[in-house]
């Protein structure tokens, strides 16, 4: 059994706010039940090292949701992405959830294959120059993940 919870990832493009009333719930009371755990000195040590660990993830959370695009339109700015992307190791996979409209609760994962900027025409005589935006490249990927080599896991509930 592992000391700390383990890391929680979430989706800070998900429309729905109810997911994360309802994590950040979980994680504060966790947290508050193993300070108290700690006060009455059912392992101290332990107990606060993992009040901290789900402390430090909620602080994560409540980060994400409360940062503001900065860019035009709303949009993020390559300085909130590197913030983002902050602690990431290097050699993980980056995908694009795109918005249906037809589709408001489902979103279509597109992996990253280039990034750069483009060119763009204005139509106003001068030709083609260099798009002020830096793009990413993306394809529809179904086959970006691995699955684990494993056994199957047997339900014991029936």
């Amino acid at each position: 059994m592992a000391d700390l919870p383990r890391p929680v990832t979430f989706d800070l493009m998900a429309k729905d706010p109810d997911y994360y009333i309802v994590l950040t719930a979980a994680l504060g009371d966790f947290a508050s039940r193993e300070r108290s755990d700690a006060e009455c000195g059912n392992s101290p040590e332990l107990s606060l090292k993992r009040a901290a660990a789900a402390e430090q993830i909620l602080a994560e959370i409540e980060a994400g949701l409360s940062r503001q695009p900065s860019g035009p339109g709303g949009h993020w700015t390559a300085g909130e992405l590197r913030a983002a992307l902050a602690g990431v190791p290097d050699d993980t996979l980056i995908v694009v959830n795109t918005d249906d409209p037809r589709y408001p609760d489902m979103a279509e994962e597109w992996a990253i294959y280039g990034a750069g900027y483009g060119q763009v025409g204005w139509g106003d005589g001068y030709g083609t120059e260099r798009d002020t935006a830096f793009g990413l490249s993306c394809r529809l990927a179904d086959d970006f993940r691995v699955k684990p080599d494993r056994p199957r896991k047997e339900n014991r509930d029936g």
